[in-house]
């Protein structure tokens, strides 16, 4: 907790920052940590991005797909934090994104014929970002739909020809941003498999196999390193949540008991799918069932099981032998 404490203070001590990378990875960042207690920094920072946006985004100046992919997921982010983005924001990257794809289908970094895995997931799960927000606000027309569709089908046959977890396809660097992106995509457009490959379990295996001995993973030789660390991690957590759980106008965001006292705070969110998991135990649950010596660490979690009119609508498995 010290860490992310930590981790905040430096975010608020860039205000604001100078490039579209850290701008949204900033506002991710915050929007996960408390969306409520950051809300005012949320919003210098989507409307940092904002007045950046030319079409897609750059550094801020210029423009390609992998700085267009984060400003979208920063917007979406504060989007789900209840900040309103503009009807135009989503309309003028929805028409940007087009430049990106090539002929084969496949999303290029700065548009033309290189294809690349990376951003083939990061056109198609930014596509999903974009109609999803423009469906939100009931602006997404039938043509624009229809597109959509059609570049993420597109998208999604390319990537059944050039599938690999192995390595980045069509480029080979940046395996691991890749990986991510893959995952982000898979959450984002709600895809379960790419062509006859379980996208997921294919690429856990590989990331479990290549994990390093110091517990970290890296690109080619050499130590473990952070990027490539925390790219792998957030793939086998499956971290992105589905956007179509995002809130619609004038709905209610989030429901769930929350308050700092509560025995077991839960959060729900979306409607179809419904999101649904447990945010944290009061300190008096920790206190009298975390084990001798574990202090901090969390519970031994066996099972949890989701109740609905007393009738059991499913149950998650945990690991009893370790904390959660």
């Amino acid at each position: 907790e010290i860490a992310v404490l930590d981790a905040v203070t430096e975010i608020y001590a860039m205000d604001p920052p100078g490039v579209t990378y850290d701008t949204a990875l900033a506002l991710i960042a915050l929007a996960a940590h408390d969306e409520r207690l950051h809300a005012r920094h949320i919003r210098l920072l989507a409307d940092t991005l904002i007045d950046w946006q030319s079409g897609g985004w750059g550094y801020p100046d210029g423009g390609d797909l992998s700085n267009t992919q984060y400003a979208a997921l920063g917007l979406w982010a504060a989007s789900r934090a209840g900040l309103e983005v503009p009807v135009s924001v989503w309309r003028e990257l929805f028409s940007a994104l087009g430049t990106y794809r090539s002929k084969s289908g496949g999303f290029s970094y700065s548009g033309g014929t290189d294809s690349t895995g990376s951003m083939t997931t990061a056109g198609i799960g930014t596509l999903a970002i974009c109609t999803n927000g423009l469906r939100s606000a009931h602006a997404l027309g039938g043509k624009e739909e229809k597109r959509a569709a059609e570049w993420i089908q597109k998208g999604l046959e390319w990537l059944a020809q050039n599938f690999s977890v192995t390595k980045n396809p069509q480029n080979g660097a940046w395996h691991y941003y890749y990986l991510y992106g893959l995952e982000r995509m898979g959450a984002l457009a709600d895809v379960t498999l790419v062509g006859e490959h379980d996208w997921y379990r294919e690429g856990a295996e590989f990331l479990v196999g290549a994990q390093r001995s110091d517990g970290g993973w890296c690109e080619g030789r050499g130590q473990s390193n952070v990027l490539s660390t925390c790219f792998a991690l957030l793939f086998l957590k499956r971290a992105t949540r589905p956007v179509t759980a995002a809130p619609t106008p004038g709905a209610s965001k989030r429901a769930g008991i929350l308050a700092r006292d509560a025995l077991v705070r839960v959060i729900a969110t979306g409607e179809d799918p419904l999101t649904l998991w447990i945010e944290g135990f009061a300190d008096e649950v920790l206190e009298r069932l975390e084990w001798q010596n574990e202090a901090g660490r969390g519970l031994h979690i066996r099972r949890v099981s989701y109740f609905a009119d007393g009738e059991q609508i499913v149950s998650v498995e945990g690991k009893a032998g370790e904390p959660a």
